[in-house]
């Protein structure tokens, strides 16, 4: 039996997919979701650089699924009531 390069890189491209979805859905309950970095850093009101920053410092945590990064927005807001200093202050 022979398949060729696409039939394998389409059967492939759909298992990682639903591979991928099973897995977030177990970090995503009714009232969280998952922010990208972009939108973690817009709701923090700080650029992507300083929202990296943060996790590199242990700060704020990620989920990192291969080259996807994510941040919970349960994460986010239970370190911006641990550290007060942290809280969104409308200016970049």
């Amino acid at each position: 039996m022979s398949i060729s390069f696409s039939d394998l890189q389409g059967y492939m491209e759909k298992t990682l997919t639903s591979i991928l979805e099973k897995y977030l859905s177990s970090y995503q309950t009714n009232n969280d979701k998952n922010f990208t970095p972009a939108e973690a850093a817009d709701y923090l009101r700080i650029s992507k650089v300083t929202l990296w920053k943060l996790n590199k410092e242990k700060i704020i945590p990620c989920i990192r699924i291969g080259k996807v990064v994510l941040y919970r927005k349960s994460d986010i807001d239970r370190v911006l009531s641990e550290r007060s200093s942290l809280k969104p202050s409308g200016n970049r």
